[in-house]
């Protein structure tokens, strides 16, 4: 499925993008929330841009090497990478990437890392 949002900076083809003031704007983290993939063209900054949304099929720019189903966030151009256990997913790969520059194609799904405390403990249980 496709979105059409503002774009509020110019946005590279097959980028993660996310929410910001004024519209969307690349990724630029792995703790960023992103919202779904860059269409296949450049989009300049003020302008309507589609984005591929959470169960989409869409194809994103590597920023590294990562195997067939890891889990994948944002690199600080909005390139995909493989995600670690401290970051927003963005999208799972549907084919390897060998090297940075290839575009692959990958399932939009979007997972936030929830940051979680440990209750402070009550001192009458000790």
């Amino acid at each position: 499925m496709i979105k059409s949002y503002q774009a509020a900076a110019d946005i590279a083809a097959y980028r993660f993008v996310k929410f910001t003031d004024g519209g969307i704007a690349p990724a630029s983290a792995g703790t960023d929330n992103i919202i779904g993939v860059s269409e296949e063209v450049k989009n300049t900054a003020g302008y309507t841009t589609d984005v591929y949304i959470a169960g989409s099929f869409a194809e994103v720019e590597a920023g590294g090497a990562f195997s067939a189903g890891d889990a994948l966030t944002s690199d600080a151009d909005g390139k995909a990478v493989k995600a670690t256990n401290t970051d927003n997913v963005g999208a799972i790969a549907m084919m390897a990437a060998n090297a940075t520059g290839d575009i692959v194609q990958v399932v939009v799904q979007l997972q936030r890392v929830i940051a979680t405390t440990t209750p402070a403990k009550n001192p009458e249980e000790e």
